[in-house]
C-alpha cells in the first residue's frame, strides 16, 4: 500500500477592509516523500512538489459565525512531473463556513 508525506511551509497574512470583513492571503512550498512503487519498480523521488498560492475574503458574521471565499493557484513543480503524478497547475475557488466558541 502506498503511503507517504506531504509536508507544505506557508508565509500569510490578512488585511482588515471593513470593521467585518478582512483580505487574506498566502503563499506555500509543498514538499512530497511517497512511499510507492510504480510498476517499472524504480521508486518514487522525494522533493519539492507545489507552489499553492491563496486570496481571499472572510466576513464575520456575529456570533462566532465566519464566512469566507478564496481563490487558490497550485504550481506544479517538476517533482510531481519526473514522478509521472499530476503534473498540472490547478486552479479553484473555496467556500467555507467557521464558528468559534
Amino acid at each position: 500500500n502506498p503511503d507517504g508525506v506531504y509536508v507544505k511551509w506557508t508565509v500569510g497574512g490578512s488585511q482588515p477592509i471593513t470593521d467585518y470583513a478582512k483580505c487574506f492571503y498566502s503563499a506555500g512550498l509543498g514538499y512530497l516523500d511517497w512511499d510507492h512503487r510504480r510498476a517499472s519498480d524504480d521508486p518514487f523521488d522525494a522533493g519539492f512538489s507545489d507552489v499553492p498560492l491563496t486570496a481571499g475574503v472572510a466576513i464575520d458574521l456575529g456570533k462566532g459565525l465566519t464566512a469566507s471565499i478564496s481563490a487558490n493557484y497550485s504550481f506544479t513543480l517538476d517533482g510531481l512531473d519526473d514522478n509521472g503524478l499530476n503534473d498540472k497547475d490547478e486552479a479553484w475557488l473555496m467556500t467555507g463556513m467557521a464558528y468559534s466558541f
